[in-house]
């Protein structure tokens, strides 16, 4: 993998007070320094990296950062969020809490598991109007990439070392947080890359960049 240089957070510079017992609480790693991913590295889909350019021009190129997300309990509808940059977005980043330690989740039956685990939560699209049913149909571009790290030992070591992380996603901005569906034996988390605004078509070939 790939993605973003310099300021890489200490592990807890995303941890809020008082949400110490939330399973989908984000405790890796965030770095808003570098540039997103271009239209011109996810068409050729090739790993490597990206020119150096600042977040700052990147938002002169991309004036049209946007975030779509929902509610809780409403899975198929989305709304436009209130960020205006990368940068923004980890500043303001959402803190889910389900009230619940992650060792009691775990414990719990799994379907009272998935009924805690919805709650609000963002996309990587772009939709055409806002709010919009979450459909690929109304989809017309993305700004971020989601990355899901369910290997164990792969997960594990992002997890143990975010320093590294920050040089593997060398030079691309990003934040990163263990799920909600992590556990000791079996750890997995997510990687939330910044990429200029892409239509849609451009995703797989996107992920594959960073990767």
């Amino acid at each position: 993998m790939k993605s973003v240089p310099a300021s890489v957070s200490s592990r807890d510079s995303l941890v809020r007070p008082g949400h110490s017992t939330s399973p989908l609480l984000p405790e890796l790693s965030a770095g808003t320094n570098g540039p997103s991913v271009s239209p011109q590295e996810a068409s050729s889909a090739v790993a490597c990296r990206s020119s150096a350019k600042s977040e700052g021009r990147a938002a002169v190129e991309n004036p049209g950062f946007q975030v779509f997300g929902g509610k809780r309990g409403q899975m198929g509808r989305v709304q436009l969020q209130p960020f205006n940059s990368f940068a923004n977005l980890v500043a303001r980043l959402p803190v889910q809490t389900v009230g619940v330690s992650r060792e009691t989740y775990h414990g719990l039956p799994a379907d009272k598991r998935n009924r805690l685990k919805q709650t609000d939560y963002l996309v990587p699209s772009v939709f055409r109007a806002t709010p919009s049913a979450r459909t690929m149909a109304n989809a017309v571009s993305f700004c971020l990439l989601f990355l899901d790290v369910d290997n164990h030992d792969d997960a594990a070591k992002l997890m143990a070392d975010p320093a590294d992380l920050a040089r593997r996603l060398d030079p691309w901005s990003f934040f990163a947080y263990e799920t909600a569906s992590s556990t000791p034996s079996v750890r997995r988390c997510r990687i939330c890359v910044h990429a200029a605004r892409l239509e849609v078509r451009h995703y797989r070939a996107a992920v594959v960049v960073v990767r």
